[in-house]
């Protein structure tokens, strides 16, 4: 007689409890994993191309002083050697750029460049001002000693690295307040006029809640700031240059080098200050208005206002500027008056000139 096997256990029932559990934000940290991606990519890829970007240049230089400092008593054997190592370095230069066309070329770096081209979402909102900063905020390698040193310009310092601070008695300007603090600067004294930023197009707001201030010297720039709500105050967030005439993209670059330089230096100084108030960035454009008035370059006492209609400048200190490729005078180079020294001998100081840029 068979034995009959017990029947199974009933399935055990679902407990009733309510999932507790926290919403996941998967999305968002992926999206945050994602642009971090992106902007480490396009970093190394500007760094490459900086590497490569001078090879050129250096390589006509080297082979032109080659060819002057054997002028004299050239030969075949000489010319060969020079024609040699000139062919061989251009083909390494060539080889260079071919692989900074590759990385540019490649999906992932044309993906990077076209979100880096495309504004953020509203989604993109979470993106605290403290992640967007993480990138300034590391820190940022001991830059080593320059020798020899470098005399500082009488009454001043080098330039300066981060913005004048501000003023303890200011105005903490918020969304609340700022219409009627744009109000009474405007039809003030200062030369710096500020108004509110909004595409024509746009009847809204901007859904990240930032707030976009036109900053204008006449006959001079246009700079666009933008800001973001911060704990006490509004907060520059970055600033963009253009020349008065130009009607650009405000995400673009401007098409005149001047005004290019002049936003890396802003950006720089923005990323180097801590958190940049509204009337401290306003502050520190409109003293480019006394940049114009026959004031010498700190550097090479040329007075700044006759080297260009806009020339790029940078703030030193103390009430000075400097033209931005203007450097200070090596202490080798000055007698104990602070006079430039003269060579004894010119045609030596010429070629010695030569060999070090050859080198």
């Amino acid at each position: 007689m068979s034995t009959m096997m017990p029947p199974p256990p009933p399935p055990a029932v679902a407990s009733a409890k309510p999932d507790t559990r926290k919403p996941s934000n998967a999305p968002e940290e992926n999206m945050v994993a994602s642009l971090e991606g992106q902007v480490k990519l396009l970093q190394d890829l500007l760094k490459t191309a900086r590497g490569v970007k001078d090879k050129p240049a250096r390589m006509l230089a080297a082979a032109t002083s080659d060819m002057k400092s054997a002028a004299s008593g050239i030969s075949v054997i000489i010319s060969g050697k020079i024609a040699s190592d000139f062919v061989q370095s251009a083909k390494e230069t060539l080889v260079a750029l071919e692989e900074v066309h590759a990385k540019v070329r490649a999906p992932e770096a044309q993906k990077a460049l076209e979100a880096a081209r495309t504004p953020l979402p509203a989604a993109a909102s979470f993106l605290s001002r403290k992640r967007k900063r993480q990138d300034s905020d590391a820190p940022k390698p001991a830059r080593l000693a320059s020798a020899p040193r470098r005399i500082e310009a009488a009454g001043s310092d080098l330039v300066s690295s981060t913005l004048p601070p501000d003023s303890p008695t200011r105005t903490r300007v918020k969304k609340g307040n700022m219409i009627p603090f744009l109000r009474t600067h405007n039809s003030g004294s200062s030369t710096l006029k500020i108004r509110i930023w909004q595409p024509q197009k746009a009847a809204k707001p901007r859904a990240d809640g930032c707030t976009i201030l036109k900053m204008t010297l006449p006959d001079l720039f246009n700079s666009y700031v933008t800001f973001e709500e911060g704990s006490d105050e509004l907060l520059v967030v970055s600033a963009n240059v253009f020349g008065v005439t130009e009607q650009r993209p405000l995400h673009a670059q401007s098409e005149f080098d001047v005004f290019k330089l002049m936003t890396q230096y802003l950006t720089r100084l923005i990323n180097d200050s801590g958190d940049v108030s509204l009337t401290r960035i306003a502050s520190f454009l409109e003293t480019y208005t006394s940049a114009f008035n026959n004031r010498p370059c700190s550097a090479c006492m040329g007075v700044i206002s006759a080297a260009d209609h806009t020339p790029p400048i940078e703030f030193v200190g103390n009430d000075t500027w400097k033209h931005s490729v203007c450097h200070y005078v090596l202490e080798e180079d000055v007698d104990e008056h602070g006079n430039p020294k003269v060579p004894e001998n010119p045609m030596e100081d010429q070629s010695q000139a030569g060999n070090s840029m050859q080198t």
